[in-house]
């Protein structure tokens, strides 16, 4: 995974962890997902940064696919934060 960041990602924002399903905090560039103890939901808090569904997306996919990769582009995503964007092999191992 290469840590070259699309133009435009904000420096971090909050999502859904896929695995644990609980709140994360995701740092641009970073691989990592830092789980959050939250007292408001993921989209207030993104909303309270201008952070939609898509950035949210892109910088989810990103963090876990890769950040040079097609995950990391909001344009590849629809306004809930759905995947649109070209199909592209995944390497599970």
């Amino acid at each position: 995974m290469g840590n070259t960041c699309p133009a435009g990602l904000p420096d971090y924002c909050y999502s859904i962890g896929p695995k644990t399903r609980g709140p994360v905090k995701i740092y641009r560039g970073d691989n990592t997902l830092y789980g959050v103890a939250l007292r408001e939901s993921v989209d207030a808090l993104n909303a309270r940064h201008g952070v939609d569904r898509r950035t949210e997306a892109a910088m989810l996919g990103g963090a876990t696919k890769g950040w040079d990769g097609p995950w990391a582009d909001p344009a590849h995503y629809d306004d809930d934060g759905a995947y649109i964007g070209p199909e592209v092999e995944e390497n599970d191992g």
